[in-house]
């Protein structure tokens, strides 16, 4: 299994560095998803201070991880420890997934009345689910360019459906997060 410890950058987007290495020993899910021991996340965490130096020249104020499947506690513990050691506290641990259960349809009131618009929800609606939890669209309506009363889906007919973000550590807030995770699928 190769770990790949990406996208590491400053708030600018300055800084892109790419690193895989090899996990050495894997935990397994009963879906066979892989998971990190303690120190195979301790040294992701000291990757990440490594590769910020490099680049950088100077450690972050904030370290975002975003994966497919949830945090394991030694996932946690081992990532923020490396990064506490070097005063990194600001960390947040992120699982992003598409929610396919769910497609929503933008309505409008006409003469007092709800109807739906034939149009999906607009491109960064997002919607709080959970404390840590929330249904993110990156796709949707936008504004026309050239009629600001027009709408735009560049999805054609599709309904998309929204990513969905739990945060399972940091003191991020969720409109940050996704704020964040919204920029991401314009680079």
């Amino acid at each position: 299994i190769v770990l790949g410890c990406s996208h590491i950058y400053n708030a600018k987007g300055e800084g892109l560095k790419y690193k895989l290495s090899k996990v050495e020993n894997p935990l397994f899910d009963h879906k066979k998803n892989p998971y990190l021991t303690y120190d195979e996340a301790f040294k992701l965490g000291v990757t990440i201070r490594e590769l910020f130096m490099q680049s950088m020249n100077e450690l972050p104020q904030r370290v975002v991880i975003h994966k497919k499947t949830p945090f394991k506690q030694d996932e946690i513990k081992g990532i923020t420890d490396a990064l506490k050691r070097a005063g990194i506290v600001n960390v947040d641990l992120v699982e992003i997934n598409v929610e396919d259960s769910f497609r929503f349809m933008s309505q409008k009131i006409n003469y007092g009345n709800m109807e739906t618009d034939g149009f999906p929800l607009s491109r960064g609606t997002c919607i709080q689910i959970a404390p840590y939890q929330a249904l993110l669209w990156t796709h949707g309506i936008v504004p026309s360019i050239r009629n600001i009363n027009y709408k735009y889906y560049a999805g054609g007919r599709s309904i998309p459906a929204p990513l969905k973000i739990v945060k399972h550590y940091g003191k991020g807030d969720l409109y940050t997060i996704a704020n964040e995770i919204l920029g991401f699928t314009k680079m």
